[in-house]
């Protein structure tokens, strides 16, 4: 519980410094759009408002666990640390180098459709049509945000995997 604590204060310390650092970005020339100190003002002071109410759950339930007594908060963070499968750990580490390394040729669509399809099997989830649907929801989600809104470009794969993003993008 104190680590906890500690996290979230030391969370807080550095959104509060991030919220601070915003504040030296020049302002564009034009004032109608955005501007450059609207994306670090939104993640500092999202996670300058997460911290505190973090910091809150976890008074909360220290206090709780205070009043049933502090044997079964000790057993409680035993078993916390215990992994249950750790091989699962060394099969995503895989899956993700397999991904970084197969997203320029096949492209980011089939990559990455494989990559969250695999890593979400291992996980747990055994479902093929929850696989399937999830995998196009995070795949078309990131396809709409990154090429389409933000114009930031993908890579797109060569021969025919090429021909299958442009499907998309």
């Amino acid at each position: 519980m104190k680590s906890d604590k500690m996290v979230n204060y030391i969370t807080l310390a550095v959104g509060i410094i991030f919220m601070a650092m915003t504040f030296t970005i020049s302002d564009p020339v034009s004032r109608g759009d955005i501007g450059p100190k609207a994306w670090p003002r939104l993640l500092a002071g999202l996670m300058i408002v997460l911290s505190i109410f973090n910091i809150i759950i976890t008074i909360k339930n220290s206090n709780k666990n205070n009043v049933e007594g502090s044997q079964q908060e000790n057993k409680d963070e035993s078993e916390d640390n215990v992994l249950v499968y750790p091989q699962n750990l060394w099969i995503s580490l895989l899956s993700l180098s397999i991904y970084a390394f197969a997203i320029n040729y096949l492209g980011f669509v089939v990559s990455t459709s494989l990559f969250v399809i695999t890593n979400m099997y291992i996980m747990g989830l055994k479902n093929k049509k929850n696989l399937v649907i999830i995998s196009v929801f995070i795949v078309a989600m990131l396809v709409i945000i990154f090429p389409i809104l933000l114009r930031v470009p993908l890579p797109r794969g060569i021969s025919i995997f090429n021909d299958i993003s442009r499907i998309f993008y």
